[in-house]
């Protein structure tokens, strides 16, 4: 930190619990409850007076609010982002002998629902720049994939290590 002094922080004052912090919030969720909170209180209530927590109808008017608002025909809510991905999977058909492509900059949830089906995440290199599945890396693990050829691109094991690894469905989940 010779560069820069006014940014170097002795481990003492670090660990003084009499310098505060200056934190800027990501979300202000408070503030945006203010906003809405008369609605929000009113449908809180609602849900509370009918005992309905679960698949109550609620859900099927966010659904329909949903739809209509993405110009589809239906919309499918769930639970978690880790079901949103296990739903997607499930539609695709994907299991034993699939090769998903994904990014290694993601949440566990990404690697883990594949493996859950039984297809192999193969992970690939993103762009520095953007955070995105580089294209020129995703082309290489394609290849090494298609070729069962590890010395193109580094391969995932497979899921069962005794079986070789011959995807027969490749797949693209990620930015």
């Amino acid at each position: 930190m010779k560069k820069y002094p006014e940014l170097t922080v002795s481990p003492e004052r670090y660990l003084d619990e009499t310098v505060t912090a200056k934190t800027t919030a990501f979300v202000d969720l408070a503030a945006q409850q203010d906003e809405i909170r008369p609605q929000l209180e009113s449908r809180i209530h609602t849900v509370l007076h009918h005992g309905k927590y679960i698949l109550g109808p609620e859900v099927s008017e966010l659904e329909n609010r949903l739809a209509e608002y993405a110009g589809s025909k239906h919309v499918v809510s769930c639970s978690s982002g880790t079901d949103a991905l296990l739903m997607a999977l499930m539609a695709c058909n994907l299991g034993p002998g699939d090769a998903v492509f994904t990014s290694p900059f993601t949440f566990i949830a990404t690697a883990e629902v594949i493996a859950l089906l039984g297809a192999t995440p193969v992970f690939v290199d993103i762009d520095s720049r953007t955070y995105n599945i580089a294209p020129d890396q995703l082309e290489k693990a394609v290849q090494a994939v298609e070729q069962n050829d590890s010395s193109l691109y580094p391969l995932t094991q497979p899921v069962q290590p005794d079986q070789p690894f011959q995807p027969h469905n490749p797949f693209l989940l990620g930015p």
